[in-house]
């Protein structure tokens, strides 16, 4: 998958098959965090109150970033979001809900409609 995510570059896509403008940014499924780093919940420290759970998302850190480093810097900007985020619920509660979840939608559409969220990526 790391492979595939140096081979592919993401892709601008400014409108959709009926001319409709959409300026979003197609990603191939190997580089989006959603893949294995989220199914492992590398972000898991973020929706849990655990003693060790900053260790633990160090440790899992670790071992992804050995096979590919390009997916660990939205990882890395959705650990520093959420505590950020955290000092203001209630203009930003929409956005942790649904953070850190081990399914991310990848698309763009209303937050609400998404199963999980990441806030670094589409």
């Amino acid at each position: 998958m790391g492979e595939a995510a140096n081979r592919n570059k993401p892709e601008l896509v400014s409108f959709d098959r009926y001319g409709r403008r959409l300026d979003e940014v197609a990603f191939i499924r190997a580089t989006l965090p959603d893949g294995a780093c989220m199914e492992h919940r590398i972000t898991i420290c973020l929706a849990v109150e655990v003693p060790g759970r900053h260790l633990g998302h160090a440790a899992l850190l670790a071992i992804f970033t050995q096979v590919e480093a390009g997916t660990m810097c939205p990882i890395g900007h959705d650990y520093a979001a959420v505590p950020t985020l955290r000092a203001q619920p209630d203009a930003t509660s929409p956005w942790l809900t649904n953070s850190s979840a081990a399914d991310t939608t990848p698309r763009c559409g209303p937050i609400a409609d998404k199963l999980g969220i990441s806030l670094a990526w589409p």
